[in-house]
């Protein structure tokens, strides 16, 4: 699985506190979010750490804000995962005889 570290930054709080998180997802419309990170100001940047991404596919992604007067959002970006080499696992062999083989 591949992993991305997502950052913000707080352009304007509007003058209150804000919170901060990400969504994202393999389409346009995400489907996934980050929780949100308490007590954004002005100039404040957010960083966070999305884990278990698949490998070789497009990430939609983008910031959103939000405090008592309102939530905004900021620009769709995209990245790409790093394709993974396949994984393979060998379990045991099952319904053993002893009788000979005939090709």
């Amino acid at each position: 699985m591949a992993t991305a570290w997502l950052n913000g930054t707080i352009i304007d709080d509007g003058g209150l506190p804000c919170e901060g998180r990400f969504e994202y997802g393999y389409v346009p419309a995400f489907g996934l979010a980050t929780p949100w990170r308490n007590n954004l100001r002005t100039g404040d940047t957010f960083l966070v750490h999305v884990l278990n991404l698949l490998g070789g596919v497009t990430v939609y992604f983008q910031a959103q804000a939000r405090n008592a007067l309102g939530v905004t959002v900021g620009a769709t970006l995209t990245f790409t995962t790093i394709p993974r080499e396949p994984l393979v696992l060998t379990v045991a062999a099952t319904d053993l005889s002893t009788g000979g083989f005939t090709p």
